[in-house]
């Protein structure tokens, strides 16, 4: 279990969007490849020989249709943006430059993935609203979750513990629930609220949200994310109940993931 105190200490000394948080060492080659888009030409960093460029220009450009979709505008609603699953850093850089104005945080369990994130996050203009970056996992609170590098193997179950096993390479990463990481929204950004979430945790999600009570589940008000098991049983179970509705982003819908608005009545 994590205290408030343990969630103070990880905002004040873990944070590796700080600019005083040395940059993490990618241990692969790195390239820059040119992006000209909507979004500002800000180049993509990546490492060479694997699909960070393609992950990334899916989750900003998407040929107009952003994978993720693109977050709503809604200045008199507040709350910050959670990046749960960050990768390398597309969906937090998306926010970013689309001028939410909204605190962000992201969560990355991978350490090579945090180095990336870095680095392609620290080169964009400033928020005011502060961005935030940690090294955690997400599901049941202080479960030692297993990782390694971004292989078929292990990347695709990152949130179960026994698959991740199979990987060569293993790491110790204390993960949080989802009153933990609502408590460390609150530390970070001084509020409760969560306007949006996107998710895409390989697996997490579900310790994350199965048991999570209305009252939590009800702080965030949209919820867009990759659901692992989605072929097997729709993820509606864990929001419907909530006051939750369904609502179409894009075209990928069809291939697990799904989006999900906060029903609010006057």
């Amino acid at each position: 279990m994590w205290t408030s105190q343990d969630l103070l200490q990880l905002k004040n000394n873990e944070n590796y969007l700080d600019n005083n948080c040395p940059l993490v060492d990618p241990k692969s080659e790195i390239i820059e490849h040119n992006y000209n888009g909507p979004l500002g030409n800000y180049p993509i960093i990546a490492r060479v020989g694997s699909n960070d460029t393609n992950t990334v220009l899916a989750i900003i450009d998407g040929g107009g249709s952003p994978e993720y979709g693109f977050i709503p505008v809604e200045q008199n609603t507040p709350g910050s943006i959670l990046d749960v699953g960050c990768y390398i850093g597309g969906f937090t850089r998306l926010a970013i430059c689309s001028n939410q104005n909204r605190p962000i945080i992201a969560i990355e369990p991978m350490i090579s993935n945090v180095a990336m994130i870095q680095r392609n996050i620290r080169q964009l203009p400033s928020n005011p609203k502060g961005n935030f970056l940690f090294n955690v996992a997400v599901g049941h609170s202080g479960h030692t979750f297993i990782s390694g590098p971004p292989d078929d193997q292990v990347h695709r179950y990152m949130g179960n513990t026994s698959a991740a096993e199979l990987s060569p390479t293993k790491a110790n990463v204390k993960s949080i629930d989802l009153d933990e990481l609502l408590l460390l929204n609150e530390i970070c950004t001084g509020t409760k609220e969560v306007f949006f979430m996107k998710i895409d945790c390989e697996g997490g999600e579900y310790p994350l949200f199965e048991n999570a009570s209305r009252e939590s589940v009800r702080k965030i008000k949209y919820i867009v994310g990759e659901f692992h098991a989605a072929s097997v049983q729709s993820p509606d179970y864990m929001f419907l109940k909530h006051g939750y509705e369904r609502y179409t982003i894009t075209q990928h819908d069809a291939n697990g993931l799904f989006a999900y608005k906060r029903i609010d009545t006057n």
